[in-house]
């Protein structure tokens, strides 16, 4: 019975675990969403967006013309960081500074 009541706790907090991971994955570039460069960048923000999913939302932030103050780069360069890569981090750096924008 211990078993049971233990299998049936870990079930429910899977379905609960899944379920804020869906409602993240919306907030985050859900379809219904209004705010693309707001979905964009909370993705980039997202610790489980993967290096190359972030190469991606990195690209769609520049190909959308989104990247245009600090804070986008900012974010974008954080988001490398916490992957630990800092080239790219650092690249991004100098693109905010090509573009004539304080860090």
């Amino acid at each position: 019975q211990l078993l049971r009541q233990l299998a049936s706790r870990r079930a429910r907090s899977s379905v609960a675990t899944r379920g804020r991971h869906l409602s993240s994955q919306r907030a985050a570039g859900g379809k219904n969403s209004s705010n693309p460069k707001g979905d964009l960048l909370a993705r980039a923000r997202d610790p489980r967006t993967s290096q190359r999913q972030l190469a991606e939302v990195v690209a769609s932030l520049r190909q959308h013309g989104f990247m245009n103050s600090p804070m986008e780069y900012t974010t974008v360069m954080t988001a490398w960081g916490r992957r630990r890569q800092w080239q790219r981090a650092l690249a991004v750096l100098d693109e905010m500074k090509q573009q004539g924008l304080e860090p």
